[in-house]
């Protein structure tokens, strides 16, 4: 399925038979310089430290951390222990700072010293070329977007090195493909640039829109997503390795990840890396990248939708926080718009009308976690369902049932009608009548965690028609007008309602 990617990194510098000689003029082994106490090269005689002549005639590549049986030891940063005599090949990536730097004994009349350093931060590639196909999404771009690849170099502070390969999406289903690329560092960069299909509307946005993502392809990888959240994440990955030579690019990655995630109070810790994220996938991290791009998508409008995720990603890169109130005011106000007005219903019915995939899209409750917890609102419960919060704001929310049992119990806008019913608590069956507490002549049906306003029969029956084939018969002394008549709730052009039968 995937194809390793090995790659070989050569420490050239042989002392006796186990540092790697290299030349003065050597500009570089590895990523790092080596630069010894005197000039060693392979199959020649070499003066080291105090005029010992030391033959070397074999060569010794440390990749990663492996025990090769040789006569001595050499001692590396992490503790490896390679016993030098014979080649060494190990094909992995060294992603640490290898040192050979203590006293390195060859049977020879004194001890060869080395003390230089060899830094490979980079995860280098040496290999015929590697293969990498992906979906960029917003909505999903469209055929004939522009998809650019390019290499980044750790060592130069995760600068493009002028590598690059272009090519297009090649259906509208975000889909595009690289085939023998060949970097020779595994860290990557991708951006993707077009037009894509809008999940508020269900057509092709107008405006096109440029999303960015970073990846690291040396351990095999073989797909990478471009998203909104690789796009937001993506100048605090280059900064966290910037700022820390200690970083690894995997923690740079997830910390980044988590902090994206966490402007929309969303808790990533579970969730696969952005760039395996799917706007038709299955997963929690699946649901809380459609809420983040429905968010965006409305907060940013027609085109200004490259400039808010670039000004966000560029705002969460010095600290991992959006400094900016008034991005993030913008952020909670879309959520919330989205979320009550429906929109999440909207973007469903689109995204499915695609026929990419026949999964269930749950959007889960992100979108409204994010503007809740801004409002200062309490989680909405089933204990809570009919309660009134934040009433000095106008409108308040109540808690309701969604009757969506991915989502369940949500806080929407407080109405009249709610208004009219506060106190009455919510533990009724559906079509139980209740008279406002205020407008003691308006009559409201219970029915799925809340009151409605009743609909012709049901306001003289006082009874709520919310099941098909459900009957009734009046049999009160209020109106001997309905008296004996009998009622059958059926379903009609406009709804449920309540039909006289004889």
């Amino acid at each position: 399925m995937k194809n390793r990617l090995n790659k070989v990194l050569c420490l050239s510098a042989i002392m006796g038979a186990v540092l790697v000689g290299c030349s003065e003029d050597s500009e570089s082994v590895a990523g790092g310089a080596v630069e010894d106490f005197g000039v060693v090269a392979n199959l020649d005689t070499v003066f080291v430290h105090d005029s010992v002549k030391v033959k070397v005639k074999d060569t010794v590549r440390v990749h990663d951390s492996v025990k090769v049986k040789v006569k001595d030891t050499v001692l590396v940063h992490d503790s490896v222990k390679v016993k030098v005599k014979d080649t060494v090949v190990v094909h992995d990536l060294v992603k640490d700072t290898v040192r050979v730097h203590d006293s390195v004994k060859v049977k020879v009349k004194d001890t060869v010293v080395v003390k230089d350093t060899v830094n490979t931060k980079d995860t280098v590639l040496v290999s015929k070329g590697f293969n990498l196909s992906g979906f960029a999404q917003k909505g999903p771009f469209l055929k004939g977007s522009e998809v650019s690849l390019y290499e980044l170099d750790a060592s130069n502070g995760m600068q493009p090195t002028g590598k690059s390969n272009t090519d297009l999406v090649i259906a509208n289903d975000g889909s595009f493909s690289f085939e023998g690329v060949q970097f020779n560092s595994g860290l990557v960069g991708a951006s993707v640039t077009g037009k894509f299909f809008n999940e508020f509307n269900g057509s092709n946005n107008f405006y096109p829109a440029t999303l960015r993502g970073i990846s690291d392809v040396s351990g095999g990888r073989t797909t990478m997503n471009v998203n909104v959240m690789t796009a937001l994440e993506y100048d605090r990955v280059i900064a966290l390795m910037q700022n820390d030579p200690d970083m690894t690019f995997a923690a740079a990655k997830k910390q980044a990840e988590m902090e994206a995630f966490a402007i929309f109070e969303i808790d990533a810790t579970g969730f696969e890396l952005s760039e395996d994220l799917d706007l038709f996938g299955t997963s929690d991290g699946d649901a809380a990248l459609r809420s983040v791009s429905l968010i965006l998508l409305r907060a940013a409008l027609n085109d200004a939708l490259t400039g808010m995720v670039n000004a966000l990603s560029a705002d969460l890169a010095d600290n991992g926080k959006i400094d900016d109130e008034s991005l993030v005011e913008s952020l909670i106000v879309s959520a919330e718009r989205s979320d009550l007005g429906g929109r999440i219903e909207y973007a469903k019915e689109n995204l499915n009308s695609l026929n990419i995939s026949d999964n269930e899209l749950d959007f889960g409750k992100y979108m409204q976690e994010f503007w809740r917890k801004n409002k200062g609102l309490e989680e909405c419960t089933a204990e809570k369902v009919g309660d009134i919060g934040l009433m000095e704001e106008k409108p308040a929310y109540i808690c309701v049932d969604s009757s969506d049992a991915s989502v369940g119990t949500v806080w929407r806008r407080a109405t009249a009608i709610d208004y009219d019913t506060i106190g009455y608590g919510h533990d009724y069956k559906n079509g139980i009548a209740k008279y406002g507490s205020v407008n003691t002549d308006s009559v409201y049906i219970f029915e799925n965690g809340s009151f409605r306003r009743c609909i012709e029969w049901e306001c003289s029956l006082a009874v709520g028609c919310v099941k098909e084939g459900d009957t009734y018969k009046y049999d009160g002394e209020e109106n001997v007008y309905y008296k004996d008549y009998n009622f059958e709730c059926v379903m009609t052009e406009k709804g449920l309602k309540w039909k006289v039968v004889k």
